[in-house]
């Protein structure tokens, strides 16, 4: 996925308004979450990876897709390429493998495989936002166990395969 479809994805996010009044969000934290997904674009620069374009090509510093927070610059260290938080842990590229992973803070241990590419990143990260916010509203649905393993193990396929499940279960609590 390209980081021009994965802002797409973004915006074409349903979030379902009138029931998050009816459980007493308000609207300045419902307008946030709408905000959230609608990525300015700020460059045209061109970039070899789309996790580079995103972050250098648009404001992705408000852009938080459940634990993971977006940085609006890429850090490159040793074999690494840091875009985002998730926690007290990094998203980075890994220079070496080009895949996706989850680095402690002191960069000494990759936590978790992410994805196979920044491209398969991107897809699993945009159906992942689009599964937490239909989570988010949908009566039973955090609550349902066997359904959000299934996601998560939908998601990691998507990602790039079996490998990468783990992270997505980390991210749906399961």
């Amino acid at each position: 996925m390209t980081a021009e479809d994965f802002v797409k994805r973004l915006k074409d996010i349903k979030i379902d308004i009138e029931n998050l009044r009816l459980r007493g969000i308000s609207d300045s934290y419902i307008q946030s979450k709408i905000h959230r997904y609608l990525l300015i674009k700020r460059d045209d620069q061109t970039f070899n990876n789309p996790i580079n374009e995103l972050i250098n090509n648009y404001e992705s510093y408000n852009l938080t897709i459940g634990g993971i927070e977006f940085h609006d610059f890429v850090k490159t260290v040793r074999n690494f390429s840091y875009f985002a938080t998730v926690e007290d842990c990094m998203l980075a590229i890994d220079s070496n493998t080009a895949k996706i992973v989850m680095v402690e803070p002191d960069e000494k241990q990759i936590i978790y495989s992410v994805a196979k590419s920044s491209e398969h990143f991107l897809s699993a990260i945009a159906d992942t936002a689009q599964f937490l916010e239909r989570r988010g509203t949908e009566d039973g649905l955090y609550e349902d166990e066997p359904e959000n393993i299934r996601v998560a193990e939908k998601i990691g396929e998507i990602a790039g395969g079996v490998e990468y499940v783990d992270f997505y279960r980390y991210m749906f609590g399961v």
